[in-house]
């Protein structure tokens, strides 16, 4: 235990780590107390003073003198006009009397100031900084501050963190600094100060209030009738108890009244109105404003050019002039009602009546069984209940109904049907001009009377238009048409899947259609196009042409004709006595047995399939006709042609030309019209020329053979 003293000078004075008494008397000294319980007197002078460890005693005296405390248990003693004294406090400490500054350093979070006129600086710790009653300077530092100023006219600084600011009573300036900070007002002279781009901040205020530049948001406290507005920023304000009146500014403000009668003023820009509880009165001013409704005496004004507005309302409501879009919230049986505008109106859950009233209107009513009524205008219905309505007048416009329905079909006086969602959904039109679109599901759609446009979408969807002139558009994937009216139209993108056209009236494929199916029991015909078809004939009697590319045609019952047209086609007449046009040798006729008597014309030579009975050869060309075990008829064109009847009773007829015969087995037929044609009994090896100048009783017959003449030029008479 030492007892130290100075003198006049300014000294430097260290104890010992026992409990000391140290004096610096007079001049401006340095006291380090170190170790125990010591007792430091600064005396005269600007004198700092270190108790070090332990409880210390420390007094400053005279001058403006500094503290370095790091004990609660430390005592620090001031009189009365001293000077200007200042504590730097390493734990959490409250200036005691005739203390003017606080400084926390190390672990110290809480500091506290007195009745004097404080200037408290936190560290870089989260800090509480209590100014008390003087005119106090707070320092938050850059933790995140609760900074209060208590009595009188003070100045609060956050600096950087989200720090609170609470100026207390008396006339009080506040600077958060960076980071979103919180701001409590109780004096309408309080004075918020924020550079832009330092956070998104909040007023808290008991008063009416106007936020300065770069501040956000406002909160109104409290109960009073008091009034808050905002700035050019996009602002949040928000009402309290009584009735406020919100005036947002320039920027995107959201505007909630709370409890009360409230007015609320969007100004420019795209403003949300919130009048809470009460009865309301909201402008939404300049841009698309969007208004909460709650009770019936809420009203909403806009002006002309406003803007695109919209009305959430949990009641009953009619859209005002110049407001176009209204939502039902909530579940109750509401109804909704439009204006002259463009209404987009959407319901709840409960089941609602939605009305568009003028212009093109778009209704949806959500969940329950609603009933929609667009009114005049091209109106669109979205339909998701079974017990939905949709109610249009006659020359009420051109509408549409968007469905996610199993089955939909559309009501009188509506034009059009979207499919809407992903499932596998039908649609079916009605007596109208109906334009009617798939979703990217299997659909199936249906025209009725009218003159239809029906567009199938990504799926495999079955198109019928119904009576009328249509246009059916399958899109991606393989599609199904119904065709009733040769005039139909039928337009498919080039790698749209593997389509067929079934018509009930006499139809062409229009590019990239692959198959045709004709109905019914008229005797229509169908044609193909470049692609590879498939074209089936019903029970009447069709002509079926395939085009150019390599097809198969069908002809089922009825006298049919066939022609593959350019390519190697494939051609089954079915029943009945049908006509098979070849003009290539890879041409394969197919027939069944007791399926008529049937007749092949060929261009190339050609030989007789299973079941057929008859071959004609066409063109000039020298080309050869063979039969098969049946009973032929094998006619030659104007070129030197080689007939072969096979097995058999054939009839044979060279035709012009210089023709030879082979009959084969049965009892045969040949007709001889020219010079230089001959008939050969290939099961006797006999062979019949034929000249102008052979005596016909003179030709050496085969047995079982019957020789016939055509006349010719020349021919003795």
């Amino acid at each position: 235990m030492a007892t130290i003293n100075g003198n006049s000078r300014n000294n430097r004075l260290r104890g010992t780590n026992s409990t000391d008494s140290i004096f610096g008397l007079a001049g401006n000294d340095v006291l380090f107390g170190l170790g125990g319980n010591d007792l430091l007197d600064g005396g005269d002078g600007n004198d700092i003073l270190d108790g070090g460890t332990g409880a210390d005693n420390l007094r400053g005296g005279a001058g403006n003198d500094t503290y370095i405390v790091d004990n609660a248990s430390d005592r620090v003693v001031e009189g009365n006009n001293q000077g200007v004294d200042t504590v730097r406090a390493s734990v959490n400490w409250t200036l005691g009397s005739n203390l003017e500054n606080l400084v926390l350093t190390g672990r110290a979070t809480r500091g506290k100031g007195n009745v004097l006129n404080n200037r408290i600086t936190g560290n870089a710790l989260n800090n509480i900084l209590d100014g008390g009653s003087g005119n106090d300077v707070l320092v938050g530092g850059a933790g995140n501050d609760n900074i209060i100023g208590g009595a009188g006219n003070d100045t609060l600084q956050g600096d950087a963190g989200n720090d609170t600011l609470n100026g207390g009573t008396g006339v009080d300036v506040m600077r958060g600094g960076a980071g979103n900070d919180l701001y409590f007002v109780d004096n309408a002279r309080d004075l918020v100060l924020e550079r832009a781009n330092e956070g998104i901040d909040t007023v808290n205020t008991t008063v009416s209030f106007t936020l300065g530049g770069n501040v956000e948001n406002l909160t109104l406290a409290g109960s009073a009738n008091i009034n808050g507005a905002g700035n050019v920023l996009n602002n949040t304000i928000t009402g309290n108890g009584g009735s406020n009146f919100l005036t947002g500014g320039l920027g995107d403000d959201s505007l909630r009244g709370a409890a009360g009668n409230d007015i609320l003023q969007g100004g420019d820009g795209n403003d949300f109105l919130d009048g809470g509880a009460g009865d309301d009165s909201m402008a939404g001013g300049a841009g698309n404003d969007t208004y909460v409704v709650d009770s019936t005496n809420d009203t909403v004004t806009e002006t002309p050019g406003g803007g695109i507005d919209r009305v959430i309302s949990s009641i009953d409501f009619v859209l005002g002039e110049e407001v176009e879009n209204l939502t039902l919230t909530g579940t109750d049986n509401l109804n909704g009602f439009g204006n002259a505008l463009d209404n987009t109106i959407i319901g709840n859950s409960g089941n609602n009546t939605l009305e568009g009233g003028a212009g093109n209107d778009y209704l949806n009513g959500g969940k329950g069984s609603d009933t929609l009524s667009g009114g005049d205008g091209d109106d669109t219905y979205v339909i998701d209940n079974e017990g939905d309505i949709v109610a249009e007048n006659a020359d009420g416009g051109n509408d549409t109904v968007i469905s996610i329905l199993r089955t939909y079909t559309l009501v009188n006086n509506v034009e059009n049907l979207i499919l809407g969602g992903t499932d596998g959904i039908d649609g079916v039109g009605n007596d109208l001009n109906n334009t009617i679109t798939g979703n990217s599901s299997n659909n199936s759609l249906e025209g009725g009377a009218g003159d239809d446009t029906l567009i199938g979408g990504e799926g495999d969807d079955t198109l019928d238009g119904g009576e009328g002139t249509d246009t059916l558009i399958g899109g991606a994937g393989n599609d199904l048409y119904i065709v009733n009216d040769t005039n139909d139209t039928i337009v498919e993108e080039m790698g749209g899947g593997i389509d067929t056209v079934v018509s009930n009236d006499t139809f062409t494929l229009s590019n990239n259609l692959e198959n045709l199916v004709l109905n019914g029991l008229a005797d229509i015909d169908g044609t193909g196009n470049a692609t590879a078809n498939s074209i089936i004939g019903n029970s009447g009697n069709n002509v079926l042409t395939g085009g150019t590319g390599n097809d198969t045609l069908e002809g089922r019952a009825g006298n049919d004709t066939l022609d593959g047209g350019v390519g190697n086609d494939l051609m089954r007449g079915g029943a009945g006595d049908d006509i098979y046009i070849v003009d290539s040798i890879s041409d394969t006729v197919i027939e069944n047995a007791e399926e008529g008597t049937d007749l092949v014309n060929s261009s190339v030579s050609f030989t007789l399939g299973a079941n057929v009975e008859n071959l004609t050869l066409t063109g000039n060309a020298n080309i050869n006709g063979t039969g098969n075990a049946l009973a032929n008829s094998i006619t030659g064109n104007s070129g030197n042609n080689t007939l072969n009847g096979g097995a058999g009773n054939d009839v044979l007829d060279g035709g012009a030309g210089s023709d030879t015969m082979l009959g084969s087995a049965g009892d045969d037929i040949y007709f001889f019209d020219g010079v230089g044609d001959r008939a050969m009994k290939t099961s006797t090896k006999e062979s019949i020329p034929f000249s102008p100048q052979t005596p016909l009783m003179a030709l050496p017959l085969p047995s079982a053979a019957t020789l016939r003449t055509s006349p010719w030029e020349g021919q003795p008479t």
